[in-house]
């Protein structure tokens, strides 16, 4: 099983070396508050994993297109 590429650090800091929360989790968020928004999309998955699971497929894409594999 391959590790997933996190996107390092949402909010890097010289001062801590524990960072938090990563850029692929910031992205999820941000991917999932948009589809909660949209009460179509909300009626239209069923359920919260489904939501969660496509709110971390909709990252891992946003991960790829900053890097330029998109």
């Amino acid at each position: 099983m391959s590790e997933i590429e996190d996107g390092g650090s949402a909010f890097p800091s010289e001062y801590y070396a524990e960072q938090g929360m990563s850029i692929r989790d910031y992205f999820a968020a941000a991917a999932l508050q948009g589809m909660m928004g949209n009460r179509s999309l909300v009626d239209t998955f069923s359920g919260h994993a489904v939501m969660a699971e496509k709110s971390y497929f909709l990252a891992d894409a946003m991960i790829k297109a900053r890097k330029g594999e998109a």
